[in-house]
This record gives C-alpha cells, structure tokens and sequence, in this order.
C-alpha cells in the first residue's frame, strides 16, 4: 500500500518485473507519519489526509468507517502539531487510534477506539499530559499476560492497558456512555421523552444520569442538561425525567476513584 498526498495507491506482484500499480483512491491521500494498522484478516486502517478512517481490503475495496460517526473530531486533527498512531487490539478486537504530539504536549487530546464487534466509536481523555500516549506497540509474547498494547507516555514511562484497576495511575477514571442523538429521521418534529429505566449490575456502583436536547445533531446538545439525577445499583424504578427536543441525548456517567459500574438495561 502506497499512501501519497492525494491518492492511496496498491502494488500488486513484482516490483521489479510484471507488478501492478492501482489506485484505491483519488483525492484522499494518507496522513503523515505511519497512521495504519492491520487487522488479523489482512485488511488494513489507515487515517485519511483529509480526516477519516478508511478499511481498505484485500481485494482493493476501500470503505469510510468513520463517517457517521466521529467524522468531524478527525478533521479536526491539527497534524501540523500531531502525528496519529493506530493498532490493532487483538484482546479488545478492535481499532485504536491516538493522537501523538509532534513536541511537549500541552493539553490532553482525545483519542478513539473503533469496537469491531459492535460498529461503534468510543473517545477516551488521559487524566493527566503526563500519561498521554507518545507511541504505541503491540507484545505478542507466548504467555496471555504478555500479549498486550503498550505506549510509551510523554513523563517517560511506558505503559499497558489493565482492564481490572479501578483507577488511572491513582487518578480517577471518567468514564461515559452517551446514547443518541435519538430523532424522527426523514420526518422532522419533535421528541417528547419521558419514564427513563434504567437497571444497573448490582454488584458494582452506581452512576449519574443526565438528558439533553437540541435542534441540531452535530454535537450533544446544550451546555446543561435538561435533566440530572441518580441511578443506584440494581433496578431504580421509573425516573421523573422529562425531555423534548428535535435531537435527544441520554447520558450516563461515573468520575469517582475506585468505583466501576455496568450498565444492564435502559429504557426511555
């Protein structure tokens, strides 16, 4: 795969005798600084000069897995001051995607994780610049506790992913989920929601829930939501929160050190 400034280009066979050289794309080139990642099944990501995340087959087929999604975030990218790293997840199945900066970070910037199983994009903030992410690798040794994704931190350190602490390095983990922006698609009007349920795993803590509303979709509407409340482990019962709104948000969300949660089942 051959990544230029406006094009993506495949060679196929010999270099040097009968090899072919097609073009995948015209007018999208690859962004600089080895932005690709190459799955199990041999199809490769790489992130577009012009902002999205591209899947290009084996075949020669290439799709947008980004459009829809978090199209605008990664047109954003200002790739004057951030190169962008991807890797593939074996244990997660699925995509990563950081923004590295070129020189001292100075603010924390997101970064993605595209979940294969599910089609979904998921954004994620270092507590701290110090743990931002200045490279990333995969460990593919012998024993399971060695297959890991590792990244080199901008304070020197490098470190892996655990999916079994409750905190960030002692700092505390925000962690979201965000459903919507629920709409009449093709039809206009306005939503009307009420009697949110919302069931939590009784086995861990509890979270806080929110709602929003607004008339455009690009981003969750609002400054404030127009409802907040408390959800506690196991079944809440029904919540008196009401929204209206042509885009609805709903929004669950938990900041405290040392507490997990897990969602079961929500209904609106």
């Amino acid at each position: 795969i051959v990544g230029g400034d406006t094009t993506i280009s495949r060679l196929t066979g010999d270099p040097g005798g009968s090899g072919q050289l097609d073009n995948i794309t015209t007018g999208e080139g690859l962004a600089f600084g080895d932005p690709y990642a190459i799955a199990p099944d041999g199809t490769i990501y790489v992130k577009g000069i012009q902002g999205g995340i591209w899947r290009l087959g084996v075949n020669g087929s290439a799709d947008r897995i980004s459009l829809g999604w978090i199209e605008r975030r990664l047109q954003n990218i200002d790739l004057k001051s951030y190169n962008v790293r991807m890797a593939w997840n074996f244990r997660q199945e699925g995509l990563h995607v950081f923004q590295v900066p070129k020189g001292i970070g100075e603010r924390e910037v997101e970064r993605y994780f595209w979940d294969a199983k599910t089609n979904g994009w998921f954004t994620d903030v270092s507590s701290t610049t110090g743990i931002q992410p200045t490279s990333v690798a995969i460990f593919d040794g012998d024993d399971p506790d060695d297959r890991l994704l590792v990244t080199g931190c901008e304070d020197g350190m490098i470190r892996y992913e655990d999916p079994d602490s409750a905190n960030d390095g002692d700092e505390r983990i925000v962690s979201e989920m965000v459903f919507g922006p629920f709409n009449m698609k093709g039809q206009g009007g306005r939503l009307a929601f009420a009697d949110l349920e919302v069931v939590l795993d009784s086995t861990y803590q509890g979270c806080t829930v929110q709602l929003f509303a607004d008339d455009v979709a690009d981003f969750i509407g609002g400054e404030e939501p127009v409802y907040e409340g408390k959800v506690t482990p196991g079944y809440t019962g029904f919540l008196k929160a009401r929204c209206v709104g042509n885009h609805v948000w709903v929004k669950l969300f938990n900041g405290a050190i040392d507490e997990t949660w897990s969602l079961e089942t929500l209904a609106i």
